[in-house]
């Protein structure tokens, strides 16, 4: 066999002569044909860029939709929430509630449900309407989280305080009455103080530090025994209806 013989040509096969249009105009001696882009990517472009568009208005100028920003709030709430309600399964306690109260962003929460059930009441920041001030130092059955959970929880229906506990879910309870928690010792100007004045910043320190509330730091003076009020109440106090349990008139 002879070593002459020519390998086969693997060149591909012409295409056809190139139909482009070169463009008038030369860059350092380089020209360039006139390609358009295929159909399907133009679309696609267009498409795009009129999505962006709808997108914009729907969501920043129209406040339309939820942003990522929003879902991402809302999941973290949502989650607070079930982090809130697996405390269900734990006795209501003062250092129970105080561990609700000193979550920032569940009290952050709990803001609208107040201003739903409450504000109407005992106004905005709890600054007080028909109900008292729940800012200031002053109590009529006392300041401790536990007293107050029971107002909000059986409400004082002589003046006025509902049944919470019929109206609100056991953790919507729990919430509010750690937000009211929340509000003690802010001192917002409003409603003048009703009840007797109590140790509030006791009641605080052990809030924070989670340990129960100082014993009689938060009895009212003039309060009997058991937190129940006395004869010796201002003038004009109305005693809770027998058999309610003590505690602040909360929402």
């Amino acid at each position: 066999m002879s070593r002459d013989k020519q390998k086969p040509d693997t060149s591909p096969e012409p295409r056809g002569e190139v139909t482009d249009d070169l463009l008038e105009h030369e860059y350092d001696g380089i020209r360039e044909y006139d390609n358009p882009l295929p159909r399907w990517w133009v679309w696609m472009f267009w498409g795009s860029f009129w999505f962006s568009v709808l997108y914009f208005f729907h969501y920043h100028v129209g406040g339309q939709g939820t942003s990522v920003a929003q879902a991402y709030v809302e999941e973290l709430q949502i989650a607070r929430e079930e982090q809130a309600k697996a405390s269900l399964g734990e006795a209501v306690t003062e250092q129970a509630l105080a561990k609700m109260m000193a979550d920032t962003a569940l009290m952050a929460d709990t803001e609208s449900l107040y201003a739903q059930r409450c504000a109407q009441c005992h106004a905005d920041k709890g600054q007080g309407l028909i109900g008292p001030n729940l800012t200031d130092d002053h109590y009529v059955h006392g300041g401790t989280l536990m007293e107050i959970y029971q107002v909000v929880a059986h409400g004082v229906l002589a003046k006025g305080m509902p049944e919470w506990e019929r109206q609100l879910t056991p953790i919507e309870l729990r919430k509010i009455v750690a937000y009211v928690g929340s509000m003690r010792g802010t001192n917002v100007a409003g409603k003048a103080p009703e009840g007797n004045q109590v140790g509030l910043a006791a009641l605080l320190e052990a809030a924070k530090d989670g340990a129960a509330p100082p014993s009689g730091a938060a009895a009212p003076s003039g309060a009997a025994p058991g937190g129940a009020p006395s004869a010796e109440a201002p003038t004009g106090e109305v005693p809770a209806p027998s058999g309610a349990p003590s505690g602040e008139a909360a929402p």
